[in-house]
């Protein structure tokens, strides 16, 4: 087991220290650094994170066709 140097007050301080991020997109400021316990995550606690958002649209898969007289791959 891992035995803790400095006390968690100091700790935390540190994190709160450390600042704020600004996320322009969302127009909102989170913790840069976050301090979660494991009792903290198991009882549904989360970490502020800025939401997840898809950057690009998929697109429309395209059925094969032959063309121009073309063969696929294995054909003869």
């Amino acid at each position: 087991m891992i035995r803790a140097t400095r006390s968690p007050c100091l700790v935390r301080q540190e994190a709160v220290e450390a600042g704020m991020y600004e996320s322009p997109g969302w127009n909102r400021v989170f913790p840069k650094v976050q301090i979660l316990t494991i009792e903290d995550l198991l009882g549904g606690t989360k970490p502020e994170v800025p939401p997840m958002r898809a950057t690009f649209q998929r697109a429309k898969r395209l059925r094969a066709t032959s063309t121009h007289g073309q063969k696929g791959m294995f054909e003869e």
